[in-house]
């Protein structure tokens, strides 16, 4: 009896060691890796990294779009959990569009762009699985100031105020409406 005992203590602990070690030389690997990015010292660039979990991470390299009728290009980069890149996407907008706020859900990242004085609208929608891209465009209300955006399903809710009234918009992505 003692030994079936023995056996199954040294067998517990042989069971919860091995899975902790593993979870430690992962945590030791991800310690050491780092990410280095070239930067372009002839433009102002900004970067954003976005953690997406267990999947990896997104950074977001955007340069011009910082001043008017100046076009944004964006460099979009997946990682994955180690470090290594999976791909990388680019999307310059017209120069009349500027980025006003971004979302992302687990499958997309979502760009909101509004033309200079106008109720011109452009989405930019990026596929995380394999960073292909899409733009969906629209009119919301004119003079409506954009302070929340978030996208559930095929709508992107815009929220923000309309002649110091709160309102929200939906922009359906099938048919490129929208509704207050």
């Amino acid at each position: 009896m003692s030994a079936r005992l023995l056996f199954s203590l040294i067998w517990v602990l042989l069971a919860t060691y091995l899975p902790v070690q593993a979870q430690m030389e992962q945590a030791r690997r991800l310690e050491t890796a780092k990410l280095e990015l070239a930067t372009d010292t002839g433009s102002d660039e900004s970067f954003d990294v976005t953690t997406l979990s267990e999947r990896g991470v997104l950074v977001t390299i955007r340069k011009g779009g910082f001043y008017a009728n100046d076009p944004a290009e964006f460099r979009f980069q997946f990682y994955t959990t180690d470090l290594n890149e999976q791909w990388t996407t680019r999307f310059k907008s017209e120069g009349r569009f500027e980025p006003r706020l971004s979302y992302h859900n687990n499958d997309f990242l979502y760009w909101l762009f509004q033309e200079e004085n106008t109720a011109t609208i452009q989405i930019l929608r990026v596929n995380l699985q394999d960073g292909s891209t899409e733009t969906f465009a629209g009119d919301l209300l004119d003079g409506m100031t954009m302070q929340h955006f978030k996208v559930v399903d095929s709508q992107a809710y815009i929220g923000g105020t309309h002649n110091t009234r709160p309102v929200v918009m939906a922009f359906s992505f099938f048919d490129r409406t929208t509704k207050v």
